[in-house]
């Protein structure tokens, strides 16, 4: 299975959830889900699992980029040391179900991968850490990273 480029995969036919609406925003990633199966043979889960892999074996070194976390949305249980964010990363960045897909786009430099934009919105407001999976057009994962984007 191969695509040529992003309409291919045919994402614009479906429609975005209402606000607040949470079973309109389960539909809406099965039905993402079933596209991306359908052109390229992966899914949404598969490419979380590859967020929290890097994430597991990356925690100190992401910590090292996050200059404060607030748990859960709660400042008042700011975290601002590494140890601390470390240890919060590796507990919660390792579960698949903190990721929520924001964005799916070409790759700017490198036209032959699609680049899939999580972010995480227990952590402050999903405003700072954001995860990457670059996606060949056959459907093969060939890079998934997480970073701080303060």
């Amino acid at each position: 299975m191969a695509i040529e480029n992003i309409k291919d995969l045919k994402l614009d036919e479906i429609e975005f959830p209402k606000p607040g609406d949470k079973s309109s925003l389960e539909e809406f990633y099965s039905k993402i889900d079933a596209k991306l199966q359908e052109h390229l043979n992966i899914n949404l889960s598969t490419m979380k699992k590859s967020l929290t892999k890097y994430v597991e074996e990356n925690a100190s070194k992401i910590s090292l980029n996050v200059p404060c976390l607030a748990p859960d949305n709660d400042y008042s249980k700011l975290l601002e040391d590494n140890d601390s964010i470390a240890e919060y990363l590796q507990k919660e960045g390792t579960k698949p179900d903190q990721y929520f897909l924001l964005n799916v786009a070409e790759d700017n430099k490198i036209k032959h991968l699609l680049k899939f934009q999580f972010y995480m919105p227990q952590i402050n407001k999903g405003e700072s850490l954001f995860g990457y999976v670059f996606v060949s057009k056959t459907g093969a994962i060939r890079h998934a990273f997480v970073q701080s984007e303060d």
